[in-house]
């Protein structure tokens, strides 16, 4: 099968929260998987060795604020201040087969930013919440 070619985000890249589609509103994302490196190296060893140890991951995004029932405020909002888990999927590919999904927290949460003239613009953290981390699927 040939490859797709390089990829460029939006115009159809999707970023949903708990179903609810903020695409509008998201300006960047990163997309963060990662394992600790445990070292295992004995004493007779002259070479380090390592195995994978825990995940963590993370989807980080600037999201322009929106105040309105299904824009940023109210959707982020919700999760942060209920302290509860969402379900954030990311759609990157403009073939619209690649999906990553994530069960996540909100930690921390500044839902107004900027000063006089600039757009209100918001830096999220969505962070890992139970055992599964970022999946990669297609939709």
């Amino acid at each position: 099968m040939p490859s797709s070619g390089p990829q460029v985000l939006g115009p159809v890249s999707t970023f949903t929260v708990n179903g609810t589609d903020i695409s509008d509103f998201v300006t960047n994302v990163t997309i963060e998987d990662s394992r600790e490196e445990v070292d295992v190296t004995g004493f007779t060893q002259d070479t380090r060795s390592f195995i994978p140890g825990l995940r963590d991951a993370s989807i980080n995004a600037t999201i322009l604020q929106g105040y309105g029932s299904n824009e940023p405020d109210a959707v982020l909002g919700n999760l942060y201040y209920n302290n509860l888990a969402g379900t954030v999927k990311v759609n990157p590919d403009t073939n619209g087969t690649v999906v990553y999904t994530m069960i996540s927290k909100i930690y921390s949460f500044s839902p107004v930013s900027g000063a006089v003239g600039d757009r209100n613009e918001i830096e999220v953290t969505f962070r890992n919440f139970g055992t599964a981390g970022i999946t990669r699927g297609t939709s």
